[in-house]
């Protein structure tokens, strides 16, 4: 009688690499759906928040937003003012808006709003909101603006 032919290795290994597979074929997709939504998801919460709309959510800042939507400034957004340009300043802004929403949601905010506006961009505002109240009226021009 002859022996056996000893247990072949490669069946064990060959299950392995199939299973590695379907993992991969599952995983690669999944995570690249997953990446994908997030990446829109952030985008479209990042457009979202820089409504002024967004502002009111929070009901400490409903009187400003109130006092805005009235003013001359209501065709201005709110980011304008309170965000320097460029998307670095945007970015520093989005953080310190973040870091309001923790206070807001843990109760730690303070009753008053406080935003500081440089002069700088008031002047460049001004001029835009102008500009804007001028087309508005079918005139040319406006100088100056009073709010």
């Amino acid at each position: 009688m002859t022996a056996a032919p000893p247990p072949s290795s490669p069946a064990p290994v060959s299950r392995r690499r199939e299973r590695l597979s379907r993992l991969v074929r599952v995983l690669v997709p999944a995570s690249i759906t997953a990446v994908i939504l997030l990446a829109v998801s952030s985008i479209g919460f990042i457009e979202y928040s820089a409504q002024p709309g967004f502002c009111k959510t929070c009901h400490n800042m409903r009187p400003y937003y109130d006092s805005w939507a009235t003013s001359s400034h209501r065709d201005v957004p709110c980011i304008k003012c309170h965000y320097a340009p460029g998307i670095r300043a945007e970015a520093m802004g989005k953080l310190q808006a973040a870091n309001q929403v923790v206070k807001y949601i843990t109760g730690s905010y303070g009753t008053k709003p406080w935003a500081e506006i440089e002069d700088a961009k008031t002047e460049v505002v001004r001029a835009d909101v102008s500009q804007q109240v001028a087309r508005r009226l079918g005139t040319e021009r406006l100088e100056t603006l009073r709010h």
